[in-house]
Order: structure tokens, then C-alpha cells, then sequence
């Protein structure tokens, strides 16, 4: 108006939007019948704060928490992350552990000599309310079968017969 001008600046600053990621851990912890725990790994980018939703109706805001997943039901897990004003959600149902994964700490040898180190051969979980161990030896004949007063093979026949020579034995 009449000739006059003026200018200003202003900083506009810009908000990128965060990519909500996650997978699970290999640190497999705290076995038992009731599930096991394991770290959520976050691969979120640009984001600054997470939200965490289990199926178990518990929630977190940790980074990468670690949580109890069930071995039979749902484990679905929701990662909300946030930067700001914007979100990303990711959702996976994880997958159930295998065996192989939860019975990895177990010995695959044993030496029952009575020396009180490594006498007797178990799972290196706490399942013994929840599973049977059988072992056979290599020709598939039944030598012990685990019971809740004898979670332990301690190398003899029925864990009170003949010792059993050294040798393969099968789970």
C-alpha cells in the first residue's frame, strides 16, 4: 500500500515421519511352563518415544523391553513410535520359540562318575512339571523316562539299575 514494503523470515521446520520397526531377540531367558522372556530388538527410525501394547494387556514405553511370551495363544505385539506430532504403529504376532532355541543350554554331554560335576543329564530348562523325557539308547531301546521325582537320567538303567556303557543316547 503507497509504495511501502516490508519482508520477514521464519523458520519452518520439518517433522520426518518415523518408521515404527521391531524383531525378536536371540536371548531366550527365563524358560519354564509358562513361557519364556525375550528382548524386543527396535528397529524404528526418526522416532524419539515408543509405546509398547502385548496381548497380556500390559504395556511399555522402554526402548527395547523385554517381556514373557506364552507358548500356546496369542503373542501379538503393537510398537507405536513417536516423533512429535507423528506415529508410526508397527504389529507382529511372534512366532512361537522353537524347541531347538529353548533347549539350546542343555548339555549334550554328561559324565555320571559320581565326581558331583555334571552326574546327571536334564533339561537345562525348568520344565519338569510340563514335560517327559525319554532316552533311548541307539538301538531304541527306552533306558530312562523323566517323572516329577526323577527329572534327572543319572546314567543307569531306570536311574537304579545297571550302569549304562558310554555311548549315544537318544532324546
Amino acid at each position: 500500500v503507497n509504495g511501502c514494503t516490508d519482508d520477514d523470515q521464519i523458520e519452518v521446520e520439518l517433522n520426518i515421519n518415523p518408521e515404527a520397526s521391531f524383531t525378536v531377540g536371540d536371548d531366550v531367558a527365563d524358560i519354564s511352563c509358562d513361557g519364556y522372556t525375550a528382548t524386543l530388538v527396535n528397529t524404528s527410525v526418526n522416532a524419539n518415544a515408543y509405546q509398547w501394547y502385548f496381548a497380556d494387556g500390559s504395556t511399555s514405553t522402554d526402548e527395547e523391553p523385554q517381556h514373557q511370551f506364552v507358548f500356546d495363544g496369542s503373542n501379538q505385539v503393537i510398537l507405536v513410535a513417536y516423533n512429535n506430532m507423528c506415529t508410526d504403529t508397527a504389529v507382529q504376532n511372534i512366532a512361537h520359540t522353537s524347541l531347538d532355541v529353548i533347549l539350546s543350554n542343555t548339555p549334550k554331554v554328561f559324565s555320571p562318575n559320581g565326581d558331583g560335576n555334571n552326574d546327571c543329564f536334564e533339561l537345562a530348562t525348568d520344565f519338569d512339571a510340563c514335560s517327559n523325557v525319554t532316552i533311548f539308547n541307539r538301538w531304541g531301546n527306552k533306558v530312562f523316562e523323566s517323572s516329577p521325582s526323577q527329572p534327572c537320567w543319572n546314567g543307569k538303567k531306570d536311574n537304579n539299575g545297571e550302569e549304562l556303557p558310554t555311548g549315544t543316547y537318544y532324546i
